[in-house]
Order: C-alpha cells, then structure tokens, then sequence
C-alpha cells in the first residue's frame, strides 16, 4: 500500500507542474503585443543586390598636335617716312614655322612702292628672315625676341641690313592670330646701278620702314603625334 500511495503522489506532482508550465505559456502568448487593426507584418524580402552597370572601356584619345604653322598678312600697308613728307604703300606676308619648343623660324616677303621727296617714285621688293625664341608665354600667345635679317631692292639699290627683333602675338581658340613686331635692321651692305638722279641709297633705305609689322592671319596643325 505504501508503494501504491507513493506513485499516486509522483503522478499528481507531475501533473501540477504541467499544468503550472500551460498557464505560463498561454500569459506569455496573451501579453505579446498584437499588430494594429489594418497593419501588415511586414515581410523580410531577400537581400537585394546592388546593380552595377556595365560601361564600355574608354580608349584613350590623344590630344591633338600643338599649333605649329602661322600664315599673316601685313595690314600696315603705308611705306614712307612721314616725317620727311615721303609716301608709298606695301604688301607684305610672313609664314613662321616653329619645329619644336620655345624656337621658331619666320619669313617675310613683300613688294610695293615708295615715292620719296624730290625724286621720282621707285618699285621695292624686300624679303627677310627671323629667328625667334618666345621668351614669354608660348607660340599661341607669347612675347618673342630674336634677330632679322633684311634684303631688299629699292629702284637702283640692292640693300642688306641684319638686327634685332621684338614682337607678340595672339591667337584665339578657334586659330585666328594677329601680331605686331618691330625689327631693326642696320643697313650693313648695298650695291647700286646707274643711280644719277634717282633716290639716294639712305632715304630710300629709311623710307620703306623696314621691320614695322602689324599682321592678321591664321595658325595651323600640322603633322602628328
């Protein structure tokens, strides 16, 4: 009987603690907190992942060469030494070619006319060539100095005159150049023919104004990199 007795007491014993263990669960799942009227639980959405574009590899482009050509035209046509009462008029263009870095090298040509006081009016042509280095700034807009070298025929004489040289030039984005150079030129050596009545050799010389420069034109591209 006592065994009997003991095993009724194991079984009740148990059977409280199940029944404590229920009412346990069912105050903890009627104190959880409930979702508002109209509220949805939001659902867990799978990870997203980021979105890459695909881009065609840029080839590298290659900038295009540096300027390296200037055409002008002297728009300083008048000739003559006003002081002295002559008169005359000119043509003249450059072309200047620069091969690389700070040097470049110029040539001028030109033609007109010269009428000097007391003397019958006499036809000119000249032709010179520059050195130049740009002392300041580059070649599309730069202060430049260098040295000229000077011949020209006016009327009967054949002239040769070498000197110093100043100059700028500008050039806008789109290549249009315009400048303005002084040369110097010394008269170093002259021939003349048959010059009985005719200009002297000297005003002649200081008539045509030479190395006074005022030019408009265009710079260029040339070759490749």
């Amino acid at each position: 009987m006592r065994n009997q007795g003991e095993v009724m007491t194991g079984i009740r014993s148990r059977c409280a603690r199940a029944f404590t263990a229920t009412l346990l669960a069912v105050a903890l799942v009627a104190t959880a907190p409930l979702p508002a009227r109209g509220q949805q639980v939001p659902e867990q959405l799978p990870e997203q992942v980021p979105f890459i574009e695909r881009r065609e590899p840029v080839r590298p482009t290659r900038p295009p060469p540096d300027r390296n050509l200037v055409l002008l035209f002297n728009v300083a046509g008048p000739a003559g030494n006003p002081f002295d009462g002559d008169r005359g008029w000119r043509l003249e263009a450059s072309i200047e070619r620069r091969p690389e870095g700070r040097l470049s090298s110029a040539v001028v040509i030109g033609g007109g006319s010269v009428a000097v006081k007391g003397y019958p009016e006499e036809w000119a042509l000249g032709f010179s060539g520059q050195g130049r280095w740009y002392a300041l700034g580059d070649f599309d807009r730069g202060l430049f100095v260098g040295g000229v070298l000077d011949f020209r025929r006016i009327g009967p004489h054949l002239m040769c005159g070498a000197g110093p040289l100043v100059g700028y030039r500008h050039t806008t984005a789109r290549g249009v150049a315009a400048e303005v150079h002084l040369g110097l030129p010394l008269l170093a050596d002259s021939f003349s023919s048959d010059a009985a009545g005719r200009v002297p050799l000297r005003d002649a010389w200081r008539a045509m104004l030479p190395g006074v420069f005022v030019g408009v034109g265009a710079a260029l591209r040339t070759g490749r990199r």
